[in-house]
């Protein structure tokens, strides 16, 4: 995951869940978070990432609560929930509330499910989530060589076009995105399904 200070970043591939087991009259909410994983920094050695020393004091713990907070249950589990407005940066000064990563570091996604009421109105519990495929590594610079490359078409078309300042950082941050999966992961590695087990009310 490509992070710059000046940039604010979506997390891509965006995290797509399905919940199940709601309490459809319920009101919920749904949050998510990262978390650092490893306590280590890592570094790119011939062709792997390595531990390099220990891990930056974590960055403020902030959460993103989906817009569509607070919902009935009947609402998250109509079809699968996308996160794909959650934005992340290394700049631990941000105002904005954007979720603070440090950069060469290993993150986990926490998808959360808090009860904000049931038909009564009552408090509901909460439960939380992670699924290990949807760790990712945040980086200022691209690592792999062929990436590169690609980076300095884009920055070619760029000044020669004279595209925008915002369409070349969407073209820089569909690149990363590209570039990073995988070829033999599904498209949808975001995608998961939460069972809530029944935590309403």
């Amino acid at each position: 995951m490509l992070i710059k200070k000046l940039w604010i970043v979506r997390m891509f591939p965006q995290l797509k869940v399905s919940v199940t087991g709601l309490d459809p009259e319920a009101k919920y909410l749904l949050l998510v978070d990262v978390i650092p994983v490893g306590g280590s920094r890592y570094k790119w050695h011939g062709k792997k990432w390595e531990a390099s020393g220990k891990a930056e004091l974590p960055p403020p713990d902030r959460v993103y609560i989906h817009p569509d907070s607070p919902a009935s249950g009947a609402h998250w589990m109509r079809q699968p929930v996308s996160f794909h407005r959650l934005k992340l940066t290394n700049n631990t000064l941000d105002p904005h509330g954007h979720l603070i990563v440090h950069s060469m570091h290993r993150y986990q996604p926490r998808v959360h499910v808090v009860g904000a009421g049931g038909r009564r109105g009552a408090g509901g519990g909460c439960a939380s989530f992670t699924f290990p495929e949807t760790q990712f590594l945040t980086v200022t610079a691209y690592q792999n060589p062929q990436v590169k490359e690609q980076e300095q078409v884009f920055l070619k078309f760029f000044f020669l076009n004279t595209v925008d300042l915002f369409s070349f950082v969407e073209s820089m941050i569909s690149l990363d995105c590209l570039s990073l999966i995988p070829p033999h992961l599904p498209k949808d590695l975001g995608r998961r399904t939460i069972k809530t087990r029944q935590i309403y009310n």
